[in-house]
């Protein structure tokens, strides 16, 4: 019924089917069809064909007010796809936990802003599984995060292996026979050294220490409990809490000790209160991006995890 609304629009303008279609550069017996045919599919006639000029009816009128509205949103849809595909705005809307939110996402963030300023980037901070609720509501567009799987239904893009360390208080006793194999966190800032350069050390050596954990549904206490399962350790667990970086600075204090990734050093830099150590029956993570696997996916979210991966790789 609308689908030629911007025909009886020229129409209404120009008061004549000629110079109607000649502003719609179509012929006049065809512009007459299309509009007869609009008057058979609503049962009533839009113009009144009996004077002079071409006036619409009052059926027309109410026809016209309605088209006026559609193609004001179509013109306003289509503008802002070209604004999008030019990426001369827009918006991202970015998922990630408390830790990528801390260390990975700013570098990724600026660097995209850098290039594309007139894009908003919205940050959305969660747990991995809240996080896939929103984008499968499509509250968000992306998840930055770390994955143990490909997200089902989503287009996964890995952007680096995790080392998972324990990092221990300097000040512990435990360290006492193997200090000699660790190593600060200044070292990985400044680029010394790294987690494979470090040899190996069992979590056996620090049964007898405190554990400060990250509570159940976080990735990292599942690497922990899989930790302490292949070295027959039952931990002393003294606190249970959801941000991994809040566990490193209680560690940093005495608290315990606290499982961590080598990529927080590498980005940020902390004091050297702690040692380090590559824990053999620790494995990896990986840290990456998700979103929907759609038809479309926007050149916003597409040039977003271009950038990422060449930031973060």
């Amino acid at each position: 019924m609308f689908k030629k609304a911007r025909y009886v629009l020229a129409v209404y303008k120009e008061g004549s089917f000629t110079k109607a279609a000649e502003s719609l550069y179509i012929s006049q017996p065809c512009l007459s069809a299309a509009i007869k045919q609009i008057e058979s599919d609503i049962g009533a006639r839009l113009f009144d064909r009996s004077t002079t000029s071409v006036r619409p009816t009052h059926i027309g009128l109410d026809y016209i007010k309605t088209a006026e509205k559609i193609v004001e949103l179509e013109d306003s849809f289509s503008l802002g796809l070209r604004s999008e595909n030019s990426l001369s705005s827009g918006r991202v809307r970015v998922g990630g936990s408390n830790y990528g939110c801390s260390y990975i996402l700013p570098r990724i963030i600026e660097a995209f802003l850098q290039t594309y300023p007139n894009i908003r980037v919205e940050i959305t901070e969660g747990h991995s599984s809240e996080l896939f609720e929103m984008l499968k509501k499509d509250d968000i567009d992306i998840i930055v995060d770390s994955f143990d799987r490909d997200p089902e239904g989503c287009i996964y893009t890995p952007f680096i292996s995790e080392k998972i360390m324990l990092a221990v208080p300097e000040g512990a006793r435990s360290n006492e026979n193997v200090r000699e194999l660790s190593a600060h966190p200044i070292d990985f800032y400044l680029g010394k050294i790294n987690a494979d350069n470090l040899e190996q050390v069992s979590v056996v050596n620090f049964k007898e220490e405190k554990f400060i954990l990250l509570k159940p549904g976080n990735s990292m206490y599942e690497h922990a409990v899989r930790t302490f399962q292949k070295s027959g350790v039952t931990p002393n667990v003294g606190l249970s809490l959801d941000q991994l970086s809040t566990s490193y600075i209680l560690c940093a204090q005495g608290g315990g000790c606290a499982f961590v990734t080598d990529t927080i050093f590498k980005y940020h830099k902390f004091d050297s209160s702690v040692l380090l150590y590559n824990i053999k029956e620790c494995g990896e993570r990986t840290f990456g991006l998700a979103y929907k696997k759609e038809k479309h996916t926007s050149r916003v979210i597409k040039e977003f995890v271009r950038i990422a991966k060449s930031i973060i790789t």
